[in-house]
This record gives C-alpha cells, sequence and structure tokens, in this order.
C-alpha cells in the first residue's frame, strides 16, 4: 500500500542519517586525537526498535528497498555504541 511505501521510504532515510552521524562521530574522535574543533552531530529522532517478528517487511527482501542485512547490522550496533553506554 501507499503507506507502506512511505514507511519504507521514511526507515530508508532514517538509516541514511543514522549513517551520517557515525561519520560525524567517528571523524570527531579522530578530531579529538589531534586537538581539532568538533562537528555538531545532528540530533537524531528516537526510533522504535522492532523485533524481527514484528516487522510488517519480514517478507520484503532488502535489496527491494535499498537495505542489506549489513545496514540493519551497523544501525543496530550504532544504536548501541550510542544510546546503550549512556
Amino acid at each position: 500500500t501507499a503507506r507502506e511505501v512511505e514507511e519504507i521510504r521514511e526507515a530508508i532515510k532514517t538509516v541514511e542519517e543514522i549513517k551520517e552521524a557515525i561519520k560525524t562521530v567517528d571523524e570527531n574522535e579522530e578530531a579529538k586525537k589531534n586537538n581539532l574543533p568538533l562537528k555538531p552531530v545532528k540530533k537524531l529522532k528516537p526510533v522504535k526498535k522492532v523485533e524481527r517478528t514484528e516487522n510488517p517487511y519480514h517478507n520484503i527482501p532488502f535489496e527491494k528497498v535499498g537495505l542489506t542485512e549489513a545496514d540493519f547490522k551497523e544501525v543496530e550496533e550504532t544504536f548501541n555504541r550510542l544510546y546503550d553506554k549512556k
């Protein structure tokens, strides 16, 4: 449905924002080592964690929405790193 397509597009946009935040955090870690100014990290909106069994798109191959299993793993690891340790 159109709503599902929009939700998928929003999820892809969120993944891209997260990847950009990861890149900025990594760059800031290097900047700290070299006493350089830090870049602001974009504030990410909260994302509801969805268990795979609850995922309404479980039957859609990741490739069809432009994501890979590696993308999902990267997002999960990043959220653990950025939020669970606080």
